[in-house]
């Protein structure tokens, strides 16, 4: 029994967050293109506006410190998956504090 059903909205949010740093400036795939298409989007879209051809640029310390924020969300979403086990009964109290006691 999982006691917080959301805590995979953390993961989530991490995978989100490593796709835009990944993808920084890069030019976007045939796959999203073909999905901007489903949307709507036209070939003369991109002739009034060629940068959306491009994910966003962020500067490089923009760059840093989304990793930065993102390796403490994934260390929180561990935290939370370990509080979880712990309150669901899968783990007992001692096993909890172990974990986090350095």
């Amino acid at each position: 029994m999982t006691h917080f059903q959301n805590k995979y909205y953390l993961q989530e949010i991490s995978d989100d967050i490593e796709s835009i740093i990944n993808n920084n400036g890069k030019a976007k795939t045939d796959e999203e293109l073909q999905e901007m298409f489903r949307w709507g989007f036209d070939t003369g879209w991109f002739d009034n506006y060629p940068e959306d051809l491009y994910h966003k640029k962020y500067f490089d310390e923009t760059i840093k410190i989304m990793s930065e924020i993102n390796t403490k969300l994934l260390d929180v979403y561990e935290s939370v998956k370990a509080l979880d086990k712990m309150l669901s009964g899968d783990v007992d109290e001692e096993d909890f504090i172990k974990k986090f006691i350095i």
